[in-house]
């Protein structure tokens, strides 16, 4: 099966491409180092000049990283030729690169860990059923575009096939398979309330 997946926000967390050896490519988009809050205007209060280094540092464990000259494009070949494609300085859906642009369109998987982005994101996707991927250390309801987009799936469940959780527990991570986003987030509802 070849899967294309895409993630909005994706800082460091290559948990997706360590896990999920069915997807051949990954699309990361990430404002970061230019801004640390994608739909703010560049400004040095908010950006992260040492998140280039961090992310390069964390990409040579995964594979050979190429930095593409003169763009926001950091490739990384992964092991079974899989590739990473992580486009930075991209504040999405406001600024994104053209060909950032034209990869999502191919992409049938949406990882939503951490930051949910913009509804947006749904339409630029490949047509057709999709995946969802979350986490049980997100929340998945109470802010103004996480909420859209939650709204949005619950308003046409058909939109995604497979709802897929990541399940952080201490040092250890598992992979659930879910019927709906309510399953997810109660589920994620559950695991806040247990840690408290």
């Amino acid at each position: 099966m070849h899967s294309i997946a895409v993630y909005v926000g994706a800082g460091l967390d290559f948990t997706p491409v360590l896990r999920l050896n069915w997807i051949q490519r990954f699309i990361y988009i990430d404002s970061q180092p230019l801004t640390e809050f994608g739909a703010l205007e560049p400004c040095k209060e908010f950006s992260r000049p040492e998140f280039e280094y961090e992310l390069l540092t964390a990409m040579r464990g995964l594979g050979r990283v190429t930095k593409i000259p003169n763009s926001n494009l950091i490739m990384v070949s992964l092991s079974g030729g899989r590739q990473l494609l992580y486009y930075i300085n991209n504040c999405f859906p406001h600024a994104i690169d053209a060909d950032c642009r034209a990869f999502i369109s191919t992409a049938s998987v949406l990882i939503c860990c951490g930051h949910i982005p913009n509804p947006l994101i749904l339409t630029l996707m490949k047509a057709g059923p999709k995946i969802f991927i979350g986490d049980n250390k997100t929340c998945y309801s109470g802010y103004d575009d996480e909420s859209e987009m939650i709204k949005r799936i619950q308003q046409e469940p058909s939109i995604f096939e497979q709802y897929i959780r990541f399940d952080y527990q201490e040092r250890e991570v598992s992979v659930t398979q879910h019927l709906s986003i309510q399953d997810l987030v109660s589920l994620e509802q559950q695991s806040q309330q247990s840690q408290q």
